[in-house]
């Protein structure tokens, strides 16, 4: 079909005007005709880059500095019945902490008194221990539960320097080979008595029996020490070992270590649970001296 160079203008005038109305397809042209084919103007998805953004992944770690875990919580095993002078006890690795009435004790206690100081401590096996001046006693090992088996029944102990006076409790008595004294020289073993034992770079170790018997020990010997009854020919009261490579011997006299030795009473402790509740409210240093029967809280003294 021919078409005038007017009308063709006029066409392409409408067609200009038509695709500047954005009318695109008003005259659409033959395939073959490029000239006049509007091309389509490239279309940019509408989206954002958010859309497809992977999300922020938050590194597993924290700056924040980890909480230690709690020590474990002590439980006691003993209290303080009467101080005179400095007596204190520490944890391994620990400050010590000064002692006095009512305080409590706990296993693996390392308990000094210095020049002036003693005490007495009873123990839930109903033990108890009188320390002379200058010692020092390490809780090595102490395990006792009145429902619980015999042979689950431990004390072990150390006397490093100085000395103490005891009167043992229920451990000995039901399970005698969860009792044992180390000292430098040798080793206590007991079946239910009341005995003293002293410390000292000079003598080694000294013994006296008042009730019962004990059995002291080393690698180079043993003797049983039993308080002579008044028909008894055949009895040692006080012993002497001097050193680890020397077997105990037997004293005729009462060695001058146990002059003035700190007194001591049989003690029950009613309520062991109660101890340290007691022991918190105590004041620092104070002294108490137990005099016959009495009781005080947690224990009491028979």
């Amino acid at each position: 079909m021919m078409i005038s160079s007017s009308v063709l203008r006029f066409c392409c005038g409408n067609l200009l005007i038509f695709f500047s109305s954005s009318v695109l397809y008003a005259a659409p042209a033959t395939p073959d005709d490029t000239s006049s084919v509007a091309t389509k103007p490239t279309v940019t998805p509408a989206f954002s880059d958010a859309a497809t953004a992977k999300p922020a992944v938050t590194p597993a770690y924290s700056d924040a500095v980890p909480k230690s875990p709690k020590p474990p919580v002590l439980k006691p095993i003993g209290i303080v019945i009467w101080t005179k002078g400095l007596i204190k006890a520490g944890q391994p690795d620990k400050s010590a902490r000064t002692l006095s009435r009512r305080s409590p004790i706990y296993s693996h206690d390392v308990i000094t008194t210095d020049a002036t100081g003693t005490g007495e401590i009873a123990f839930t096996d109903s033990s108890v221990f009188s320390l002379m001046v200058g010692s020092q006693l390490k809780i090595d090992e102490y395990n006792f539960k009145k429902d619980a088996p015999p042979a689950q029944d431990k004390s072990v102990m150390s006397i490093v320097k100085g000395g103490f006076r005891t009167i043992t409790g229920s451990i000995p008595k039901q399970n005698p080979d969860g009792y044992k004294v180390n000292t430098p020289v040798a080793t206590i073993g007991v079946r239910g008595t009341q005995y003293s034992v002293a410390v000292s770079a000079k003598r080694g170790a000294v013994f006296k029996i008042d009730k019962g018997i004990i059995q002291v020990a080393n690698k180079a010997g043993k003797i049983d020490i039993q308080k002579c009854d008044v028909n008894a020919t055949n009895c040692i009261k006080f012993a002497n070992v001097t050193g680890l490579d020397s077997a105990p011997v037997a004293l005729d006299k009462m060695p001058d270590e146990f002059i003035g030795e700190p007194p001591i009473s049989p003690a029950l402790v009613k309520d062991i649970e109660s101890i340290g509740q007691a022991g918190s409210s105590s004041s620092g240093g104070g002294s108490s001296k137990s005099g016959g029967s009495s009781s005080s809280g947690s224990f009491c003294v028979q």
